[in-house]
């Protein structure tokens, strides 16, 4: 009460006497606010409760008066001062020691308004740059936005959405960055670039080793999907999905559809490397729910060769799987296996599970004890894929260090992964009752799995790579623990309905045409070793050797097979141990 009367007392003074040239009365006001930081003993009082914040707003109102009363772009004798005595630094270094008390909000609020009452370009100069950017204003503004909209209120929260532009800000200013990328910014960068944290977005070009076209532009477009990212996560819960929602109608149907939707090869590889990249860093449940309701649409009942095309973004990025362009399909294969390993269930109901839920791929055909015995033992499982390759067609056994063990730690850990992500979801333990399925409807895998089908079928036909990323994609599926995928992906002996395909049909169907193609390669044996060693590193590159998309194709093949029987085994593993 006291401190508020000595303001109003202040003013009173100063209106009474005479006026002071401006520099004189800029300078009392600034030597005000040192002389309380010399003389005072209470530092723990209250900024509010000092004349502190009245000295800063006469020193701005000087400062603005002294603009308005000279020439445009003349620099005045306070400005001069306050620059030349570096006020601004010392200002920062009280805000951040935030003493007294408030003292950061009264220095951000200083900084905000001499930046946006002046009309003369400050930020050039290094005595406001430093303590304005290396001060890291900008962060402590989005912190400050991150405690709102984290406050538990409904009210607040509605407040925020619906009676500001917050909404709008965030997705305007991320549609605006992404629209700043250079079109020829190469996937490689945007998938290899450093992770990215929006608080520490301080890149410096002429600092960095590893500096490419357009990599400031990068950076702060990931800089700020991450601040997004992390606002929707910290936000009260309904604030949270308003803004996801906003971020979901206004970047991603708005900015991002139309170039992952379009014709141009370069244009489509750089936006979907572009949402790989953002794929790979959310992290927060409301936006991802968002993001993959973008990506797949909200549907859940079984798919129709009919309506394959129903979500059109959906339907495009599954037909990228398979493009002419193998840079196009490897990238959208990436974009998918790094989807599927989001904690998120209609990711896989949406790909996969609805189609499978009626079990209607198999034919029901009663099963003798012995046959039962097979089905649901993961060992013979798995040594059926082992067997599957002819041994004429296998390489591995001549290599140190490619055998069976590998695969089969891998699939322990990622297995246990898998399950620790799908735990919640309450997946049945085992399949759904062939009597209450509907194995009358029509079995259509889904348009994920055709593609995904489509390109093992042709592995002997395909580019390396190509394979290496079809058969990881497949893995990854194979690793759900539920009882349908199992069945279908995973199962040598289901009894497939009539027309019907599964992953392991497709595979023996490859190696029925492997052993005819065999018989007419030369020297297909060494050919093949000679092959895997290259890959492998063990032997230096020499003459091509002809028919080699066959050669590499029949050692990913070999691969998969072994690395599917270990998956097997590992799921019966779990399935049988108590």
């Amino acid at each position: 009460m006291f401190s508020k009367f000595t303001s109003i007392l202040q003013h009173a003074v100063e209106a009474l006497a005479p006026s002071l040239p401006l520099q004189e009365d800029f300078v009392y006001h600034w030597k005000a606010i040192t002389h309380y930081y010399i003389e005072t003993s209470d530092d723990k009082a209250p900024v509010t409760d000092t004349n502190i914040p009245s000295h800063l707003e006469q020193m701005l109102d000087i400062l603005v008066q002294e603009e308005n009363e000279r020439e445009s772009g003349e620099t005045g004798p306070c400005m001069e001062y306050l620059l030349h005595h570096k006020i601004l630094e010392t200002l920062y270094t009280l805000g951040k020691a935030d003493c007294p008390p408030g003292m950061k909000q009264q220095v951000l609020v200083f900084y905000t308004k001499l930046l946006g009452r002046i009309r003369q370009p400050l930020l050039p100069h290094i005595n406001v740059h430093r303590p304005v950017q290396d001060g890291r204003i900008a962060v402590k503004a989005c912190e400050g936005l991150m405690l709102l909209v984290s406050l538990p209120e409904p009210a607040a929260a509605k407040c925020l959405t619906q009676s500001t532009c917050l909404c709008e800000l965030l997705t305007d200013r991320l549609a605006s960055l992404y629209k700043a990328l250079p079109q020829s910014v190469d996937p490689l960068d945007i998938e290899t670039v450093e992770a990215i944290n929006w608080g520490l977005d301080s890149y410096s070009h002429k600092e960095d080793a590893s500096a490419f076209p357009g990599k400031r532009a990068l950076i702060s477009f990931l800089s700020w999907f991450d601040y997004c990212d992390q606002l929707i996560k910290e936000a009260q819960k309904t604030a949270a999905v308003a803004l996801a929602k906003a971020v979901h109608e206004r970047f991603f149907i708005g900015v991002m559809e139309p170039q992952l939707m379009q014709t141009s090869e370069m244009g489509i590889l750089t936006s979907t490397a572009l949402l790989h990249r953002i794929v790979r860093q959310v992290t927060s449940d409301v936006l991802l729910q968002e993001m993959v309701f973008f990506i797949l649409g909200e549907q859940r009942e079984p798919e129709t060769v009919a309506e394959i095309s129903r979500h059109p973004l959906r339907h495009r990025l599954i037909e990228h799987c398979d493009h002419i362009s193998d840079e196009i399909s490897i990238m959208t294969l990436r974009m998918f296996e790094h989807l599927l390993q989001k904690p998120n269930e209609h990711i896989l109901y949406n790909l996969v599970l609805r189609n499978l839920e009626e079990r209607n791929y198999t034919e029901c055909k009663p099963l003798c004890p012995e046959d039962k015995d097979v089905v649901e033992n993961g060992l013979i499982a798995g040594a059926v894929f082992l067997c599957l390759v002819p041994d004429d067609a296998k390489s591995s056994y001549h290599v140190e260090g490619t055998g069976y063990d590998t695969y089969l730690r891998d699939a322990h850990r990622q297995f246990r992964d898998y399950c620790a992500i799908c735990l919640r979801w309450e997946w049945p333990g085992s399949p759904k009752a062939l009597e209450k399925c509907n194995l009358e409807a029509a079995f259509f895998e889904g348009h994920f799995l055709k593609v995904l089908f489509d390109r093992m079928g042709r592995i002997l036909d395909q580019p390396y790579d190509v394979n290496l990323q079809v058969t990881s994609v497949l893995s990854r599926l194979s690793l759900f623990p539920h009882p349908h995928i199992h069945e279908y992906l995973l199962d040598p002996y289901v009894n497939l309905a009539p027309g019907c395909r599964s992953l392991f049909s497709v595979i023996v169907r490859v190696v029925g045409d492997l052993m005819l193609r065999i018989q007419r390669i030369q020297d297909f044996t060494p050919k093949l070793l000679l092959v895997r060693k290259r890959l492998l590193g063990l032997e230096p590159e020499g003459p091509l050797i002809d028919h080699i998309t066959l050669l590499e194709g029949v050692i990913v093949l070999e691969e998969f097979c072994k690395e599917l029987a270990a998956i097997a085994f590992v799921k019966y593993h779990a399935s049988s141990t108590p």
